[in-house]
């Protein structure tokens, strides 16, 4: 289906486009919001600044799509999404199901990711310098080898994710649940871990970081930056 047919049937009021085929698109800045793209093929397209808030795209494509400012709040992009090497950057997925996505190698730099559910979401060596993930659920996550420097993962649930080799210097981690999480090799300078919670966490030795009332791996309470 070209641009101009989906644009048409949208106008006309159509919202279910599932299985669309819509690689390399163009639909930059279009308001897309509430619709069915489940199953839709958007690899390659051109999503910047397009609003799709509340939309159905579970088992979508978007492999290497350009979302970067797009509005992605209240999305369900769960199951199986595929968003490996997308640009991301800025993007609202506040509220957001991502949940079993794929986004490897994905730039989130910036996006806004608080309260959305990622539960078994696949982050590995993507970019997410500064974005927030306030409150998120991060269960089972991989983020082996991303960067988060400088990311705000305050009171996110990060149980047993898998953050071998992550960057998490300059990183928020306030109230952030650490338990059971595999941190080996990964880099927290600075980062503040006031009140999270790191038990039986996995190569748990962590220097240069931020601790006040922080549960540390053996279930110590470190004081030392109080």
């Amino acid at each position: 289906m070209d641009v101009r047919e989906f644009m048409r049937r949208r106008a006309a009021g159509e919202i279910d486009f599932t299985n669309v085929d819509l690689r390399g698109a163009n639909l930059s800045g279009f308001k897309l919001s509430k619709i069915v793209l489940i199953g839709a093929n958007l690899s390659g397209a051109n999503l910047i600044g397009t609003n799709l808030s509340m939309s159905s795209m579970s088992k979508a494509n978007l492999t290497g799509a350009d979302l970067s400012g797009a509005n992605l709040s209240g999305v369900k992009l769960s199951k199986w999404v595929n968003l490996i090497g997308a640009n991301l950057s800025a993007a609202d997925l506040s509220g957001a199901n991502l949940s079993i996505s794929f986004l490897s190698k994905a730039n989130l730099t910036g996006a806004d990711l608080s309260g959305a559910k990622l539960k078994r979401i696949k982050l590995t060596d993507a970019i997410l310098v500064k974005a927030r993930f306030r409150g998120a659920i991060l269960k089972d996550a991989s983020l082996a080898g991303a960067n988060l420097t400088g990311a705000d993962l305050s009171g996110a649930n990060l149980y047993q994710a898998n953050l071998y080799r992550a960057t998490l210097t300059n990183a928020l981690l306030i109230g952030a649940n650490l338990r059971r999480a595999d941190l080996g090799n990964a880099g927290f300078d600075d980062a503040n871990l006031t009140n999270a919670d790191l038990r039986n966490a996995v190569d748990g030795y962590i220097s240069g970081a931020i601790f006040c009332n922080t549960i540390m791996p053996d279930g110590e309470v470190n004081n030392h930056d109080c």
